[in-house]
């Protein structure tokens, strides 16, 4: 119904947001639910965890926002989490970084110091796997047809995000260090042009971009560490297939994905994850992960016509 779809208009929410109110404990008991196929032991040590010493929950004054998991090999991870009762969001950054922890928790036990330390496309990947399972777990148990069709649609938006909008920044950054390569000069109109022709290209003609939407590449700061940005697509397509055969409970694919935290940093990334049955390599893993977010779309617009007609 607009004349011109700007951008932000892509951010307004079809479905209105339930309230929530989930208290702390709650909140681990339902993640440690979620990641129960993968055994007592693994659910018991992330719940003893997340409850008992790893976690600095809650927000305060002066304190570090947002959320990350630090590690040391002779003590346990460490969390910081600014947690909040009222934001189903906090529910999987609770996920997100229960899954570092578990990792870390898993590799320190099983290599010596020199590879312990996994990389950043192996931690992204097991921990979109565990967002993926909290997902998965609660939208498969909501009743309600107007939370559960917001819960769909927060994971449409999130495959969005991390399958499209994080491939166009990488595919922006790998254009920008193959010209410097061979030797094409590249100034700021040179790049805001290049910018500005992705974004067209990603999210096609009929968005209407401001006449400074291109400048926003400066304000990605993960372009500031080369060749950073490209893990987070990946690693989302590459949690899309784990975390498939995980809801399925194949017993296999599960063993795989214990082993892949036990080899921590002991073996080369696209080994590591192809031995857990996820071959970066291979254009296959992709077009599962695009089917994936295709049924998730699917599951979406059909959970929109079961809604009450909106007043």
């Amino acid at each position: 119904g607009l004349d011109r779809l700007k951008p932000y208009d892509l951010f307004v929410p079809i479905v209105k947001a339930s309230p929530v109110h989930i208290p702390y404990d709650e909140a681990v008991g339902l993640v440690c639910a979620s990641v129960s196929m993968l055994g007592r032991d693994f659910c018991d040590t992330l719940e003893l965890g997340l409850l008992d010493g790893w976690v600095d929950r809650y927000g305060n004054e002066g304190k570090h926002s947002g959320a990350f998991t630090a590690s040391c090999y002779l003590s346990d991870p460490a969390v910081l989490l600014n947690y909040k009762e009222d934001v189903l969001q906090s529910l999987f950054t609770m996920a997100h970084e229960g899954a570092h922890a578990m990792h870390t928790w898993y590799s320190i036990r099983h290599n010596p110091f020199s590879r312990y330390a996994y990389s950043i496309l192996e931690a992204e990947t097991v921990a979109n796997v565990h967002e993926r399972l909290l997902a998965s777990y609660l939208i498969d148990r909501e009743t309600d047809v107007q939370r559960k069709a917001f819960l769909l649609e927060q994971q449409v938006e999130g495959m969005l995000a991390k399958l499209l909008r994080q491939t166009m920044l990488a595919d922006f950054e790998h254009q920008v260090q193959c010209g410097e390569e061979e030797g094409r000069p590249f100034t700021l109109e040179t790049m805001r042009s290049l910018y500005r022709d992705l974004l067209v290209h990603y999210y096609g003609p009929d968005v209407d971009f401001d006449p400074l939407s291109d400048l926003e590449f400066l304000t990605i700061g993960h372009f500031y560490q080369a060749y950073y940005v490209y893990t987070y697509p990946v690693g989302a397509a590459a949690s899309l297939v784990l975390a498939d055969k995980l809801v399925a409970r194949d017993p296999e694919a599960i063993e795989s994905y214990l082993a892949l935290l036990k080899r921590g940093g002991s073996r080369y990334p696209v080994d590591s994850l192809a031995a857990a049955g996820c071959p970066i390599g291979s254009s296959g893993t992709y077009e599962q992960a695009m089917d994936e977010f295709a049924q998730a779309v699917t599951a979406f617009a059909r959970s929109l016509e079961k809604l009450p007609p909106q007043t």
